[in-house]
């Protein structure tokens, strides 16, 4: 299944809903596809702070979206490190949703 920007803006939407904490680290194809420098993603990548990884579990459960996501631990993204400050460094965009998704979407320039 190919996601393309409004996919993955309709399941950011449906995560945030169930989500206590309002920031979500994206990164590889899904950043790229939420700034539309590629139409589309296969999966959903995320790099989750340990202390929200395992409500984030729970909460793809209930959402069930029928597509892979892939949910890394405290700035790991696949078998790389981001750097340990990287919540805090400057990024390619942060989006925010306010009127829609009551978000921050916060995408790693790397």
């Amino acid at each position: 299944m190919s996601l393309d920007n409004t996919k993955l803006l309709d399941f950011l939407g449906e995560v945030d809903k169930e989500l206590s904490h309002k920031i979500v680290v994206v990164v590889g194809g899904t950043a790229m596809t939420l700034v539309k420098v590629k139409p589309s993603t296969i999966d959903i990548d995320f790099t989750i702070p340990g202390e929200f990884y395992d409500e984030f579990v729970k909460v793809k459960k209930i959402v069930n979206p029928g597509f892979r996501v892939d949910l890394f631990h405290d700035g790991a993204v696949f078998t790389t490190m981001l750097p340990e400050d990287y919540l805090t460094l400057p990024t390619l965009g942060v989006l925010r949703f306010s009127q829609i998704y009551h978000s921050n979407f916060v995408i790693l320039n790397n």
